[in-house]
């Protein structure tokens, strides 16, 4: 029996990490100030699309969006290879069983049936490590989501655009700028 979590009251180690990054990046305040913290919990990039940071919504929601999809797909994959596995050890086990029962099986068969058990073992391996790559990159995202927001103050529209005016004998030169 496998048993995941806390063991005899004791964290584990990413949890530990976790409930310290936390409560070092998370201040009391910043939570309280306006819902653009529970937004970005909800769904990457809405806090900061309700601050008015649209750019920044959009690459956190973005990267969100493709992590997930990612990570959905790749963990279909990871099952398909792993049932795949499952049916080739059934078939090599099989073999074993007409062993013991004294009927002849030819070692190319074994052969043949171990090499595609180990092609779909490794299959399997190389998509469990997919699956991860997209885990940590939506739990990355999540992470750095929220505290992106609560470390952003709400965009100043008023502040936002900037205009200068040069003058030039030939030319009259506006230059807007704007910040994200």
């Amino acid at each position: 029996m496998t048993h995941v979590g806390p063991v005899n009251g004791r964290r584990s180690g990413l949890q530990l990490v976790a409930v310290i990054l936390v409560a070092v990046m998370v201040p009391a305040q910043a939570m309280a100030v306006d819902g653009a913290f529970y937004r970005s919990l909800a769904i990457p990039g809405a806090g900061q699309a309700h601050q008015g940071h649209l750019t920044k919504a959009a690459v956190f929601a973005g990267v969100a969006v493709i992590s997930a999809v990612g990570l959905t797909v790749a963990s279909v994959q990871y099952n398909q290879s792993v049932d795949r596995f499952r049916q080739e050890k059934r078939e090599f086990v099989a073999l074993q069983d007409q062993l013991n029962a004294g009927q002849i099986v030819s070692i190319t068969e074994l052969n043949l049936r171990f090499n595609a058990m180990n092609a779909s073992f490794d299959r399997a391996d190389s998509r469990v490590t997919w699956r991860n790559v997209f885990l940590v990159s939506l739990v990355s995202v999540y992470a750095l989501n929220v505290v992106d927001v609560l470390r952003s103050k709400p965009h100043d529209t008023s502040v936002a655009l900037r205009y200068s005016v040069d003058v030039d004998r030939e030319r009259v030169l506006l230059t807007r700028s704007f910040r994200f």
